[in-house]
């Protein structure tokens, strides 16, 4: 389904507003964070008030709500039953034609090698659950069937978007699909299912995992089907690792307030929102697109390769003769609607601590205790709590250092060993459900494990959506931006009624591929650690990657803590430091991966539409050509712009919104800014068990919600942190004159009441 949702709100944001100063919801007065410290305003260039509102209320897409599919121009034909039953035998002729391909391929031994930087992103980042694959079988068969009927019948994009979408495939395609079986609803269940499911009692797969990405505006597959993205012409786009090297641009003397923990905390907030895995060949086996031997061979390049060439004369990679990067294309979603090619979401779309407890109920119990309610974790020789091992992550897992009883760690997502600081946010979540088991176990001693387990988990979870909606994402989007689509939250225990069953909070794969990879530009070339005397040690971030077994050394996690808290992390802009965009993934090589580079090819496999596209729909000015663009960008991104691209239309959604000012209060550009208020909203909207919903089962009092509403991630990190005895008042902000150091027994920082959580017999 296509949405147009809170987007011609940010229209009105872009560069002209100086918002507020707005101090959230904390029950201590104290200073105002840096991000929200602005200039007197110009009422003048404030719109009405009254009109964003209506705006947001028209604009919310609905799961009943098909008004925003384009018509289509050419007058629709009728497609006959035995057509599409023969299409969808072509497909599954297909499909099987692939699987012996890759049988081949295992048999001849061609995959990728072991510890290599593909390996790591095909395998330890983007690790497929075994359902994945099982369930890309219906999406490969209806992906052909619909590019059959499209090529007899001539379809082009426009109609595809539209009547094929309600065109279903056979019925024996229900046959071929291998979904979980789902559990029937409980409507009085006071805890969430693990696998998001029966969030929406109307749609019980409604943002549950292992279900399609939807998208905000059509996509623009070459086929109209799957084929990747072309040029406005026709022809090919501009090379993905030549887009990198001509716009990659960060400007000098840039400054953020912004550290390394936010940028952290978004990697560990995308890992509870999205994963979209690659395709795989038989038993999960890896796919090489670029070694010589499927290069000679064309016959042996599989359907679901799109490798990057690097060109000749490349400044960075040339001196290391590579010539080809990896890339293999994103498993389509199952369906049996024929339509375009949509990808599969892994998680749920839930802001639910999926990245501390799984998406599964096996998951979850590989990582529960089952005594008190308590999560497993590992005691180093100084006695720190880390995550607990996983014995069993060949190409993380070093042998010298298993020997030594050091494995890389295991959470709630596969992804937590990708940075060590990546490791210690993780584990500071998973020491705080720890710590409220406990307490909670202290006051209500009649409650057993699962009961334990569950109510920790509640809460904790809870506090995940606080400290997201309270202090990740103001600075992004800015306060007047959160005050006009309804994103904060609330003060002195107030209940929402904003749920709504229709509106659908779906991951769109605008948000996924594009929007929510903003992040990677606050990516640093160096990490910090900070002794308790404040010695400072640095180290190259790009030899951080898959390689956590610093933190089992006395005092480390402690250091790296404290480190994020004063480094200041990347200005959001168009450049990716060398740590993502030559070197990622390297470990101890010389070279490693571009994740620029990369980022412009998903978002063609994904059939993500231009740039401009998406500046018509947040309602932003239409642009023609490149020097209408020169309102919104600096003139040296502009003119990088230029030589990258032929045509305006052709620019990648991800570089020509990164390569946006920024809106004033925020951090990124109104493009982003938009898509980003889209999906932020549809989750806590949508979500039946937002911590603030006054009629979820079970919904927590008026005075534990006031209890609630004034966690601080400070406090989190307080409560967790051995020998952190100080901390900025706005943990994810660098230390300023706005933004003071606090101790941890400031009453600007408060605890969380457990006793009100007591059960009255």
């Amino acid at each position: 389904m296509m949405n147009l949702t809170v987007l011609p709100v940010v229209s009105m944001l872009m560069g002209r507003y100086q918002p507020p100063v707005i101090t959230p919801g904390f029950t201590c007065e104290g200073p105002t964070p840096l991000f929200l410290k602005t200039p007197d305003v110009d009422l003048s260039l404030l719109p009405p008030d009254a009109n964003l509102e209506k705006l947001l209320s028209l604009t919310w897409p609905r799961l009943d709500d098909n008004s925003t599919l384009p018509h289509p121009i050419r007058p629709l034909p009728d497609i006959t039953a035995s057509d599409i039953q023969e299409a969808f035998a072509f497909g599954v002729s297909m499909f099987n034609k692939q699987i012996k391909l890759e049988e081949l391929l295992k048999n001849r031994g061609l995959s990728l090698k072991r510890n290599s930087s593909s390996y790591d992103h095909q395998v330890l980042n983007n690790m497929p659950r075994p359902t994945s694959k099982a369930l890309s079988r219906t999406g490969h068969i209806v992906d052909d069937c619909t590019a059959r009927i499209a090529k007899k019948y001539n379809l082009d994009r426009n109609q595809l978007n539209y009547l094929i979408q309600k065109l279903k495939a056979p019925k024996n395609c229900e046959d071929e699909r291998m979904r979980p079986k789902r559990e029937p609803c409980d409507p009085e269940r006071r805890f969430r299912n693990q696998d998001g499911t029966c969030n929406n009692l109307r749609n019980p797969e409604t943002g549950a995992a292992f279900t399609s990405f939807t998208r905000l505006v059509p996509s623009e597959f070459d086929d109209g089907v799957m084929t990747v993205r072309q040029a406005a012409d026709g022809g090919d786009l501009p090379n993905a690792r030549l887009v990198s090297t001509t716009v990659n641009f960060k400007p000098a003397g840039q400054k953020t307030c912004l550290n390394f923990l936010h940028m952290t905390f978004g990697q560990f907030l995308d890992h509870d929102l999205t994963e979209t895995p690659m395709s795989k060949g038989v038993n999960g086996s890896t796919i090489t697109c670029c070694s010589k031997e499927v290069q000679d061979n064309p016959d042996l390049l599989h359907p679901q390769c799109a490798p990057i060439t690097i060109p000749a004369g490349d400044n960075f990679y040339s001196p290391y003769a590579a010539t080809c990067m990896e890339f293999v294309r994103s498993v389509p979603a199952d369906r049996c609607t024929l339509g375009p090619r949509q990808q599969l979401n892994q998680l749920t779309t839930y802001v639910d601590g999926g990245s501390v407890y799984g998406i599964s109920l096996e998951e979850a119990a590989e990582l529960r205790s089952f005594q008190g309610g308590l999560l497993k974790t590992q005691l180093t020789r100084d006695g720190v709590e880390l995550l607990g091992p996983n014995m069993n992550l060949p190409g993380c897992n070093v042998p010298e250092r298993s020997a030594e009883g050091e494995f890389c760690f295991k959470a709630g997502d596969n992804r937590v060993n990708e940075q060590m600081f990546m490791v210690m946010v993780t584990a500071v979540w998973a020491r705080e459900h720890n710590r409220l088991a406990k307490r909670l176990a202290k006051i209500n001693p009649h409650w057993d494990d699962e009961r334990l387990f569950q109510e920790a988990k509640r809460i904790l979870v809870a506090e995940i959506q606080q400290v997201v909606y309270n202090e990740y994402l103001p600075p992004v989007l800015s306060p007047k931006l959160m005050a006009a689509a309804g994103l904060n939250t609330g003060t002195d225990g107030q209940q929402t009624t904003d749920y709504n069953d229709r509106i659908d909070p779906a991951m769109t794969t605008d948000f996924a591929t594009a929007a929510f990879r903003f992040g990677h530009s606050q990516v640093t070339d160096r990490i910090f650690e900070v002794a308790q005397n404040g010695r400072t040690t640095v180290e190259d971030f790009s030899t951080v990657f898959f390689n956590p077994f610093a933190l089992y050394l006395p005092g480390a996690p402690e250091r790296l803590v404290r480190g994020g808290l004063v480094q200041a992390a990347g200005n959001v802009d168009m450049g990716l430091s060398l740590s993502v965009s030559g070197k990622m993934f390297r470990r101890m090589k010389q070279f490693g991966l571009d994740l620029l580079a990369l980022n412009v090819q998903r978002g063609r496999d994904h059939g993500i539409p231009g740039y401009v596209r998406y500046r018509m729909a947040c309602g932003l000015k239409p642009v023609n050509n490149f020097d209408e663009l020169k309102p919104d960008m600096e003139p040296q991104v502009l003119d990088n712009l230029k030589k990258a691209y032929k045509r305006v239309e052709d620019i990648d959604l991800f570089v020509g919104a990164l390569s946006e000012k920024n809106v004033a209060g925020g951090n990124v550009g109104p493009t982003f800014a938009c898509i980003l208020a889209d999906q932020f909203v549809r989750i806590k909207i949508g979500d039946r068990f937002w911590f603030e919903y006054k009629d979820s089962p079970g919904a927590f009092t008026v005075d534990q919600l006031r209890e609630l509403q004034q966690v601080s991630f400070s406090r989190i990190l307080c409560d967790n942190i051995r020998e952190l005895n100080q901390v900025q008042r706005w943990s994810m902000e660098v230390i300023s004159p706005f933004n003071p150091l606090l101790s941890c027994d400031s009453k600007c920082l408060p605890s969380l009441n457990l006793d009100l959580w007591k059960e009255k017999h």
